[in-house]
């Protein structure tokens, strides 16, 4: 019976299909490594660094308590999110296409649910605050296009 399972898994992962779903996978995951670095890491060196590339909003728009807020998340990314990141695109490549069950295929989906979580929870955060407070003055659409429409795309796609 263990024979069989190897080869229906050996002829799945030499399909079209897997090789797509492979790149996928890559291609999002690298590029959410070189956003992680950029917007989130930056923030815990240089808060003013992303906010002038336009990665993290000004204390202006989100007060003192926001900018920590934002400084949280990227420290959760960066000593939790980039890890499990690194691990599972790093394991998926030395293993080649057939990570499925592993450890690199655990460690995406981590990633995947940490990246769909977060921005939920700011998302309340950031209507809530406006509703108290004239302080904050987040744009609502910059809020629509990153957080509903662009972080679930990522997330899908390293899940794919």
């Amino acid at each position: 019976m263990g024979e069989a399972k190897a080869k229906v898994a050996a002829a799945l992962y030499t399909t079209s299909a897997s090789a797509a779903e492979f790149w996928t996978v890559q291609s999002v995951g690298w590029c959410l490594v070189l956003l992680q670095l950029l917007g989130q890491t930056t923030q815990l060196v240089s808060y003013k660094s992303a906010v002038a590339w336009g990665l993290a909003e000004p204390e202006v728009q989100i007060t003192r308590v926001g900018v920590e807020m934002n400084k949280g998340v990227a420290t959760a990314d960066t000593f939790i999110q980039f890890p499990f990141l690194l691990v599972g695109l790093i394991g998926m490549l030395t293993h080649g296409k057939g990570f499925r069950g592993g450890w690199a295929e655990i460690c995406l989906l981590c990633v995947a649910g940490i990246t769909l979580q977060w921005p939920l929870g700011w998302l309340f955060v950031v209507e809530k605050a406006s509703s108290v407070s004239t302080e904050w003055k987040l744009p609502r659409m910059t809020l629509t296009i990153h957080y509903i429409v662009g972080v679930p795309i990522s997330a899908l796609g390293l899940s794919y």
